[in-house]
């Protein structure tokens, strides 16, 4: 019964981030004719944003201890980090780009929530060798010891919500940096900046460095 209900859950959470990916860069490149350029250009800065920021995990965060890494200040430090590189890169982009419409501002955000999406859904043991393993398989655990209908709530379902989620702070937060591209007024980078910092670090890196009972509780707050 666990393995059916846990296959049953990675099947729904799979084709639904899947369908998250494709279904808005399908409607802007078709029923808003926006190049396809603009969605790899998107993805582009993320996977170079990514590199960074795992090379950062690699060399910096592997070097503090455990009782370190449960501080705010390197949960801070984290999503700092991922903010900087990730719309480090996207602004780097977006300057050479030069002047856009709204779409295909749109288009470059979203094919950096459709590409992530894409990883989450095809990539197993995404975080493994990183700090964050152990507490991504005590979140795991946690889940597999729910009733069913829970169980399919947050392995099936709450996946899905996730990466909607996720494209729409992806898009957003590109788009407060093309504004600073194009004004060069600091203050809708920092408020990108501040997201990251966040959903990246405070909350999110917390809730994987520290286990415990109450981590599904915390999941929910980061959903929230």
């Amino acid at each position: 019964m666990t393995d059916a209900t846990t296959k049953r859950s990675a099947t729904i959470a799979k084709v639904g981030c899947l369908v998250v990916a494709a279904a808005p860069v399908l409607y802007i490149y078709f029923f808003q004719d926006i190049r396809l350029k603009y969605f790899v250009l998107g993805s582009g800065s993320w996977g170079f944003g990514v590199l960074l920021k795992m090379l950062f995990h690699a060399v910096v965060m592997k070097r503090f201890s455990k009782e370190q890494l449960a501080t705010q200040r390197v949960a801070f430090l984290s999503g700092f980090v991922s903010g900087v590189t990730e719309l480090g890169l996207a602004f780097l982009f977006l300057s050479f780009l030069g002047e856009l419409t709204f779409w295909q501002v749109m288009a470059f955000g979203t094919g950096i929530g459709a590409i992530e999406a894409w990883v989450v859904a095809t990539t197993p043991n995404l975080l493994k060798g990183t700090v964050l393993e152990e507490g991504v398989q005590s979140l795991e655990s946690a889940i597999a010891a729910l009733p069913t209908t829970q169980r399919l709530l947050w392995e099936g379902i709450a996946p899905i919500g996730e990466r909607i989620l996720a494209l729409i702070v992806h898009i957003a937060t590109r788009g407060l940096i093309y504004v600073t591209c194009r004004t060069l007024n600091i203050i809708p980078a920092l408020l990108a900046l501040s997201v990251f910092v966040l959903l990246d670090g405070i909350l999110g890196f917390r809730l994987l460095i520290k286990s415990g009972s109450d981590q599904i509780r915390r999941l929910a707050q980061l959903y929230f």
